[in-house]
């Protein structure tokens, strides 16, 4: 199976439930996408699942370094 292409990395992450749903909140570094510049404090949109220490979204999948 190949690696996901993680769109950016985020760090110093929290989860916060919105009913049924979750976002992420965090620093972002990395973004491929150049949306953001790094250090960012961004929101993620909702969150589809989390598999070990990656974030996927619709359009995105964060890799979560909170070490």
């Amino acid at each position: 199976m190949p690696e996901p292409e993680i769109t950016a990395t985020l760090k110093n992450a929290l989860i916060h439930r919105i009913g049924e749903h979750s976002i992420f909140t965090g620093d972002i570094y990395g973004d491929v996408h150049n949306r953001w510049p790094d250090g960012s404090h961004i929101r993620t949109s909702m969150v589809d699942r989390v598999e070990g220490d990656l974030v996927y979204t619709r359009n995105s999948i964060y890799k979560i370094d909170n070490g």
